[in-house]
């Protein structure tokens, strides 16, 4: 899965709640079971939160909108 941020800064990426790593740079790419997440993007000022549902083998991009 990867996320693209609209911005340079750091931020922050939880899963279900559970931090899983901080992104900059504009993106941030990790891994996740197949189901149903809760994906949240931090960055200090802001929150982003989507619910997602993730399919084995097929690729996930999130492009959080302006926050």
């Amino acid at each position: 899965m990867t996320i693209r941020y609209p911005d340079l800064r750091s931020f922050d990426v939880y899963v279900d709640g559970t931090y899983v790593g901080t992104g900059s740079g504009g993106s941030f790419g990790f891994s996740a079971k197949s189901g149903s997440h809760d994906i949240g993007v931090w960055d200090g000022n802001f929150a982003y939160d989507k619910s997602i549902l993730l399919k084995s083998g097929i690729p996930k991009i999130i492009n959080v909108e302006a926050i």
